[in-house]
């Protein structure tokens, strides 16, 4: 495939009384994958860039997480019990873990342009296994 596709959806992750705002981003270029990032505000002090957190997974649990609970990893997504149209994201690292909720309905939106944008089982249609190869030997000349 030549043509890419990309999406990015802005999403507020609620933890408690603060709120972050976060990015979900999809690209046809790692078809596999969605990224969320999150601004956690302020500038790093050694380049005076913003602070943000970013989670690279796999896009089927956005989809699984919609409906039941998926994730033993690093991140995990579940509906809300307590609030039915609220998504539970869990991040865990080794510094520690947090559980955020974010609106469901834009997290569907989006799955549903991604899925729909690239179905199951034709992401390897966008892979270019020989660019990536050669970028990997490149690396380590």
């Amino acid at each position: 495939m030549t043509a890419h596709y990309t999406r990015v959806s802005h999403i507020v992750l609620r933890q408690g009384c603060t709120t972050f705002l976060s990015t979900l981003t999809y690209t046809t270029e790692d078809p596999l994958a969605v990224t969320l990032t999150i601004a956690l505000g302020g500038l790093a002090l050694a380049t005076n860039e913003p602070k943000v957190r970013v989670w690279a997974f796999d896009r089927d649990l956005l989809l699984v997480g919609l409906t039941g609970p998926v994730g033993s990893g690093d991140i995990r997504i579940r509906p809300s019990s307590a609030e039915p149209s609220r998504l539970l994201i869990r991040l865990v690292s080794p510094s520690g873990d947090s559980t955020f909720s974010t609106a469901k309905a834009i997290v569907d939106q989006f799955a549903t342009a991604i899925f729909r944008a690239v179905p199951p089982g034709t992401e390897d249609a966008w892979l270019d296994l020989d660019d990536t190869i050669s970028k990997l030997l490149e690396a380590e000349a």
